[in-house]
């Protein structure tokens, strides 16, 4: 009975953070139970050791996810009104900052805020030739009202996260590559006399504002990479250009920086959320 009871608690487990992870997860891994069972039972003379067994499930739902990721998904998010960000070589102009974001279904978004991005980012590369923009985090492709683990906000495909410029210092040209191979964690900090809000909300209590910097990404990869303060400004102009854009979030000392001070569209994240000075929350109506 206690085996028992430790099965049904390890697949509720499992089931629950493939589905917090990717959405889709959960699912494909309860239409695998069935092949599970046929592994331990019925292949048992053949796979005597278990590890062999687990090795053949784990390759069984590795295939399932793929299939169901790149083949059955996609179709399927457009009757829910989400369709897949470009990724690899699709777009010459935009791709993911990692390619997680995809596997993980994280990449969706409604085909108005899809297509206002690609916009921005070709007419950014008209004016820096070879300029990519990198999408992190953006929604789930089904339902509005899911949440997108951790973010507040990123449960009805209107809301993306976008990488900074840099330069890279070795050569002291522009670059797509960042400091940060997550996309999110390596921070430009507040200079001498800026506001400095993530110790403010640090000193409040919110643990979880300066969370990513501190266990995600190694800060020492920063002084490979200057921030690209031209770039990203000229970034965040093209967004609020557009009028189907509700709001930018950034830091304030990037805000007052780069010249945002008094738009009412750039806007200062809540402590209750990450810091905003590693990337950009765009979110449209």
């Amino acid at each position: 009975m206690k085996k028992q009871i430790i099965s049904v608690l390890s697949r509720f487990f499992i089931f629950s953070l493939c589905t917090l992870l990717t959405q889709i997860g959960g699912i494909v891994y309860l239409l695998c139970l069935p092949l599970f069972y046929y592994i331990d039972k019925l292949l048992f003379d053949i796979l005597k050791l278990k590890i062999l067994r687990n090795l053949l499930k784990i390759t069984l739902f590795c295939a399932f996810y793929a299939l169901a990721t790149f083949i059955i998904v996609p179709p399927l998010a457009i009757y829910f009104g989400r369709v897949a960000m470009p990724y690899d070589a699709e777009n010459p102009y935009i791709r993911q900052g990692n390619f997680g974001y995809v596997l993980l279904n994280r990449h969706y978004v409604t085909p108005q805020l899809r297509t206002l991005t690609e916009g921005v980012a070709e007419r950014l590369a008209k004016a820096y030739p070879n300029s990519v923009v990198e999408y992190l985090d953006c929604g789930f492709p089904f339902f509005d009202g899911f949440p997108l683990e951790p973010h507040m906000s990123h449960n009805d495909g209107r809301k993306i996260d976008i990488s900074f410029f840099y330069i890279d210092n070795s050569t002291k040209l522009l670059t797509n590559q960042r400091p940060s191979w997550l996309g999110y964690g390596v921070c430009e900090e507040p200079k001498g006399g800026e506001e400095d809000r993530p110790t403010f909300c640090r000193e409040k209590g919110f643990w979880e504002y300066n969370f990513m910097k501190r266990f995600i990404v190694p800060q020492s990869e920063k002084r490979n990479f200057t921030f690209d303060e031209r770039r990203t400004r000229d970034l965040i102009r093209l967004f609020i250009a557009d009028n189907h854009v509700k709001t930018v979030l950034i830091e304030p000392h990037l805000e007052k920086r780069l010249g945002f001070s008094n738009n009412n569209k750039v806007k200062t994240p809540p402590c209750e959320s990450v810091r905003h000075d590693d990337h950009l929350h765009v979110a449209i109506y």
